[in-house]
């Protein structure tokens, strides 16, 4: 790594030392007045100085010793400089090279625009901080509710800190977790956390999920997700996904700071404010109700969807501090966005029937066995299932489930009469799920 030799030190004399301190100096007066993101970049600037000079004595051999000398050269400061400045550059990196200084710098806190700038890095940062020496242990059942599913995790969060490995074992079947069943659980729980407590990519109106801690834990269970190999959570519309970061001016709030759930509702209410009428006074509007009035019904109800919104977002938020991903998201919400937002990121995400009979290493028969045959007739036959998933040409049957609608334990109230179904999950992210446990693409 280093760059000369202690020979080459002893070359120099006091003049040319003296010199070179003097020119040192005005490089890192020059640096020091600039920005802060170039400052950390200026011990490479007397190198940067140094690279266009071409000027290095070239090596002779004397004819009477065989030994080889440098030939006389008028500028030999530069010359100088140069190695001097080599050799420190070169210490620099040796020292970042086995301490590892760069990278601690981030892992502790200490971020920099300059190194987090995609978020495979943020999944990366926060990956280290996982603690392999203790487990986060759960045990549930397949197709719990996600509200017992949020107990669970609270009760055993109060035991081991979120931050231990998680293990989870489903109640009823054998086998011990070696990673394969936790993110088959945080891909699951993720995708019942996106319909129950976001639906349509915002954050379910209940003050209910605040009090009890809902909000916070859902923060948690996101972040041992992308510290654990779990699926990032892209269900959050833009706006929603600000309410974390930005703060909105109450008196100014415009239509980009409104969800699309909230701009319909607004558009009904302008649309015959009559009918809604109790819904405008429980979101603490008490003024005059008539057409007159939309404009200042309008702005109240603005003011309280975005405010009540804040307050969840921000329980949301603060579960997110475990592993310090909150303080990602405040440092660099630009680059965590692609996490949380639904978009072209989450489509990558999603994997098609290429990607998924890509991973198929089939153990074939030898050649010219008659089962080789038969092998590979059924992984075509499989490769044309996954084709067709992906087109929607094939669907399953739906059975009906038993239930008892009057059951006062049920999560939602289903009226009388109605019938439930379900149908097996035939998408290709349905069929990898069912192979691996996740249903997104591996990183």
């Amino acid at each position: 790594m280093y760059l000369c030799t202690t020979a080459d030190h002893e070359m120099s004399d006091d003049n040319t030392t003296s010199k070179l301190e003097l020119s040192s100096t005005k490089t890192v007066s020059e640096a020091e007045s600039l920005p802060n993101d170039f400052q950390s970049a200026s011990v490479i600037t007397p190198l940067r100085s140094c690279l266009g000079k071409t000027d290095t004595p070239p090596l002779q051999s004397d004819s009477s010793s065989g030994q080889e000398v440098h030939a006389p050269c008028a500028s030999g400061q530069p010359a100088q400089q140069q190695i001097l400045a080599d050799a420190q550059l070169a210490e620099v990196l040796q020292e970042w090279e086995d301490t590892g200084d760069v990278f601690e710098e981030i892992t502790n806190g200490n971020f920099s625009d300059t190194f987090v700038t995609d978020p495979s890095q943020i999944v990366k940062i926060i990956s280290g901080k996982v603690d392999q020496k203790e487990e986060f242990f759960l045990v549930s059942r397949r197709c719990a509710p996600f509200t017992r599913t949020l107990a669970l995790w609270q009760r055993q969060a109060k035991k081991t800190p979120p931050t231990s490995v998680l293990r989870v074992h489903y109640n009823g079947e054998a086998g011990i977790d070696s990673g394969a069943m936790s993110q088959e659980f945080l891909a699951e729980v993720i995708s019942d956390m996106g319909r129950e407590m976001f639906p349509d990519g915002s954050s379910a109106d209940s003050t209910y999920h605040v009090q009890n801690g809902n909000f916070r834990t859902c923060g948690e269970i996101v972040a041992v997700s992308l510290a654990q190999g779990g699926p990032p959570p892209c269900f959050l519309e833009q706006c929603v996904y600000e309410s974390m970061t930005k703060s909105v001016d109450m008196t100014n709030i415009q239509d980009s700071d409104l969800t699309t759930r909230e701009q319909q509702l607004l558009k009904n209410v302008r649309e015959n404010c009559k009918d809604f009428t109790d819904t405008i006074y429980e979101h603490g509007y008490t003024g005059v109700v008539d057409e007159n009035h939309l404009d200042e019904i309008s702005r109240s109800l603005k003011v309280n969807l975005v405010n009540r919104r804040s307050l969840y977002m921000k329980e949301f938020l603060k579960g997110m501090a475990t592993y310090g991903l909150a303080d990602l998201i405040e440092n660099f919400p630009s680059v965590c966005q692609q996490l949380f937002v639904s978009g072209n990121f989450d489509k990558q995400l999603t994997p098609d029937a290429n990607y998924l009979f890509s991973l198929m290493e089939p153990q074939y028969s030898p050649v010219g066995w008659s089962k080789r045959q038969i092998e590979e007739a059924v992984m075509d036959h499989f490769q044309d299932s996954l084709n067709l998933f992906e087109d929607g040409s094939v669907v399953g049957h739906s059975a009906a489930v038993a239930w008892n609608y009057k059951d006062i334990n049920l999560d939602s109230n289903t009226p009388e009469g109605a019938e439930a179904f379900e149908r097996p999950n035939l998408t290709v992210s349905g069929v990898m799920g069912w192979l691996t446990g996740q249903k997104h693409c591996f990183g």
